[in-house]
């Protein structure tokens, strides 16, 4: 029987993904905290994968970042199964 491949947890493959949204724009993380009403101190820690935001935080990052909250849910879900 193969092993089936371990995947990351979804938090860490979101906080990737705003990471790689973020700098797509060009943007420091205190602009991204700014764009989404949010702490920089918690844009490190969310990209980091020590953060799950709830559901208003994760609507506010996707408009900051240009982005439909179910593409940033999806390419989430897809690098979690990727890495």
């Amino acid at each position: 029987m193969a092993a089936r491949p371990k995947s990351v947890p979804l938090q860490v493959a979101l906080g990737a993904v705003v990471r790689a949204e973020r700098h797509r724009l060009g943007w420091s993380q205190e602009k991204l905290a700014e764009a989404a009403a949010l702490n920089r101190a918690y844009v490190t820690e969310l990209e980091c994968g020590r953060r799950t935001p709830n559901l208003a935080t994760l609507v506010r990052l996707a408009a900051a970042l240009g982005m439909a909250l179910s593409g940033l849910l999806g390419a989430a879900e897809e690098g979690q199964r990727r890495r």
